[in-house]
């Protein structure tokens, strides 16, 4: 049954009759009210709305009438099925017309240009090369392990211990789980000071545009490169500097020395897959102690992907403390996973972290840093085994080299 309400104003010129039958439609056509739902019975909807039963019984007779509701007989009155047969849920229905003149539009401050109707379809993967950048793809990831290791982190002990408040700290053994089973694979080292958990990339990037980018920051980033990066940086402000890609990964030249800050994909370039080569990240790297620029490096091989894992990352090749490290953690694991970690110097993450705390849902730690009550191993395939190791001290499955 719908839990309806509906706002009927007895000082317009309108009859109530009809702002109820116009209420109704509208709450129709939008899809709050779905097909098959059973309308309020007229009794009820009369008590709510404080107006004569007669009114509710009218409405819903000249609604079955228009084909927008349906009577069964003993049953009561639905939402007509055959309204909108053939239409999507959610998909294909009108929207709420918006006005020109509506009173958020002149305190706009940015306007976000992404184009939503280019997402992936449901069917993508039938397609020939379904290469697509962040679409979940089934044959990657190890589906019934993934489910045993969901199960064993939502038994009861488990929630309760989850459902502490560990204030602004991340989970103490998921960050040793990524400085010793993750990090060792790329070859950054850092302590447990230096890395801050996210939920992805995009997080990662949002912390770090509202932390480092002003209006008017030369930022230098690939072209192409990652459009959501680009949207955020423009969001912020930035002055974007487009730098070119060719085989070698992100062309190294003067262009970058106006730039503050640097956005880079060296291990596998989003999207043409290049990578920057040795001579690109030593030059990378001095021209960035030269010009006093700061680097983040977002690495695709810490996800497991296609990227050359053999190559290190660019933060393991850092001496001057300039490259701040991003990763997805897990990626393809689940399509409704989305977390992540940056690695940076331990004063940036801890205003980081104490932007994360203001803008997102802090992390959960159980606060006295107990392992949960079981740990199931498995064995997974692909490039994310899970480690059994990680069950005899406690924690929960992980990644490992």
């Amino acid at each position: 049954m719908a839990e309806a309400v509906f706002y009927l104003d007895p000082a317009s010129p309108q009859t109530l009759q009809t702002q109820l039958r116009q209420r109704i439609i509208d709450a129709i056509v939008l899809g709050n009210l779905e097909p098959g739902v059973r309308m309020p019975p007229s009794r009820r909807l009369s008590r709510d709305l404080d107006i004569a039963r007669n009114t509710v019984t009218l409405v819903y007779q000249q609604l079955v009438a228009d084909g927008y509701l349906t009577g069964r007989e003993r049953s009561g009155v639905f939402v007509s099925d055959a309204l909108f047969e053939g239409v999507r849920p959610g998909r294909d229905r009108a929207s709420r017309p918006v006005s020109p003149s509506a009173p958020w539009r002149a305190r706009l401050q940015a306007v976000v240009r992404v184009d939503l109707e280019g997402r992936p379809p449901p069917s993508w993967e039938l397609n020939p090369y379904p290469f697509l950048d962040g679409s979940y793809d089934a044959s990657l990831s190890p589906g019934a392990e993934w489910r045993d290791a969901v199960r064993s982190t939502l038994q009861a002990q488990e929630l309760a211990e989850w459902s502490q408040d560990g204030g602004e700290a991340d989970d103490p053994r998921l960050i040793h789980e990524i400085r010793t089973k993750v990090l060792p694979r790329r070859g950054p080292q850092a302590t447990s000071e230096e890395v801050l958990v996210v939920g992805g990339r995009r997080e990662a990037f949002s912390l770090l545009a509202r932390a480092l980018v002003g209006r008017g920051t030369p930022v230098a980033v690939e072209e192409p490169g990652p459009a959501d990066l680009t949207h955020l940086l423009r969001l912020q402000g930035a002055d974007i500097l487009a730098v070119p890609v060719d085989a070698d990964g992100m062309v190294i030249d003067e262009r970058l020395d106006s730039a503050d800050l640097v956005f880079v994909t060296p291990a596998c370039q989003l999207p043409t897959g290049a990578r920057l080569s040795s001579a690109r990240c030593k030059a990378l790297l001095e021209r960035a102690e030269q010009a006093d620029l700061l680097v983040v490096e977002y690495d695709l091989a810490a996800s497991g992907g296609f990227a050359d894992q053999a190559a290190p990352a660019l933060r393991s090749m850092d001496r001057s403390g300039r490259v701040i490290y991003v990763a997805d953690l897990c990626d393809v694991l689940s399509p409704g996973l989305r977390l992540g970690f940056i690695v940076g110097d331990a004063d940036l993450i801890r205003e980081l972290r104490r932007l994360r705390t203001l803008v997102s849902v802090r992390p959960r730690a159980p606060p006295s840093g107990r392992p949960p009550s079981s740990c199931r191993s498995a064995t997974m395939t692909r490039s994310w085994p899970v480690s059994t190791e990680s069950c005899a001290s406690g924690s929960t499955p992980c990644v490992t080299p």
